[in-house]
């Protein structure tokens, strides 16, 4: 079977839930196990979320990850409508990026941001050199096999 595994940083934190293998959320939002008197609920982690396995457990389909991130992004949205984004502690230190959510540049806007940072983006037509590559009979181990999968990302960087 899958389970999920922290990640070090995760297991400092209290973060993680190692009976069921998720990092432990509220509809996403990355939460600690203390609880926080003042506001009796668990701490959160400002502008951490999880969706997918890591967020519910190895369980569900397609349909379910949709569902699942949807219900992540619902959490990133208000968040980002409320200013709840960063943690008091977090609000002055300089590598935050502050999110200007009255302007809606939408994917033009995402991509000019991407390019400034020099983010190498997997678009269809990159996705399909990698479907490509990992299907090439060279890398299977056995003509039954489909594919062998790509996991390091250097390695896909350079199908670019």
């Amino acid at each position: 079977g899958y389970k999920g595994v922290p990640l070090p940083e995760l297991e400092k934190e209290d973060l993680f839930d190692y009976k069921k293998g998720i990092v432990r959320n509220n509809h996403g939002k990355v939460t600690s196990s203390i609880l926080n008197t003042n506001t009796n609920s668990l701490d959160t982690k400002g502008g951490l979320y999880v969706s997918g396995w890591l967020k519910r457990g190895p369980s569900g389909i397609i349909g379910t990850n949709i569902s699942d991130a949807k219900d992540t992004v619902a959490s990133i949205l208000f968040d980002l409508k409320n200013g709840n984004i960063f943690d008091d502690d977090d609000a002055n230190k300089e590598d935050d990026v502050q999110v200007d959510v009255s302007s809606k540049s939408g994917r033009d806007g995402l991509n000019l941001l991407l390019k400034e940072r020099g983010v190498k983006i997997v678009d269809w037509d990159f996705y399909r050199k990698i479907d490509a590559e990992e299907k090439t009979p060279g890398r299977l181990r056995s003509e039954r096999q489909p594919r062998e999968k790509i996991t390091s990302v250097q390695e896909m960087l350079q199908l670019l």
